[in-house]
Parts: C-alpha cells; structure tokens; sequence
C-alpha cells in the first residue's frame, strides 16, 4: 500500500493520517520510510539526523479508540525512533527526551 504513495514516503516532512491507527503497523512502516530518507538526504550529520528524524515524527498522525492501542502505537512508533537515533528506551539519562513523547501524545490521540 505504501509503494502505491511511495514519492510521499520519501519526503520527510509530508503528513500521513491514519484514522484507525490500531497499534500502528501502517505508521510504523511510514516512519521506516521517513527515516531511511533521513538517512539517506542527512546521514553526514548527526545534528541533521536528529533535526529531520524529529520532523518525520512529527508528521505522522493517528487515531484510535480503545486506549491500550494507542499506548501500543505511540509505544511502537518511539521504539523505532530510538533505535533509528541509537538512544535507549529504558535509561532516563541516555533514553528518549521527553519531548519526543510529548509529540505522540500530541498526534497519536485517542478520537470518536
């Protein structure tokens, strides 16, 4: 499905809405393609990584209903943003900044 928007997969900062996110398969595979492009456009630069794999996060949006789902998706999409930065999940000092879990609480919501 994604190779059917494969242009828009490829720019970092062009937003996806998935409606009925789930635990988010479909975003996690659209962040992979935002930060393979990352990668690719920026990956001389750690500062620029940081900077566009932020930008790619921020651009994804979904929303769900049941609430452990959500936990699920926004849990998923922050597990491959720090594995793609090298940060770990579970030290507070090293781990991911709390910002970055403030961006999926803001786009990853729970809606009728």
């Amino acid at each position: 499905m994604l190779d059917m928007v494969k242009a828009e997969t490829e720019r970092i900062d062009s937003r996806f809405p998935e409606p009925a996110c789930g635990d988010g398969n479909f975003l996690v595979q659209v962040l992979r393609r935002k930060l393979a492009a990352v990668q690719h456009k920026y990956g001389a630069s750690d500062f620029e990584c940081t900077h566009y794999a932020l930008l790619g996060l921020m651009c994804i949006y979904g929303i769900e209903l049941l609430a452990d789902n959500i936990a699920d998706c926004r849990a998923n999409l922050l597990a491959i943003y720090a594995a793609y930065l090298q940060l770990s999940t579970s030290d507070e000092h090293t781990g991911l900044p709390g910002w970055c879990c403030r961006v999926t609480s803001s786009t990853v919501i729970a809606r009728d």
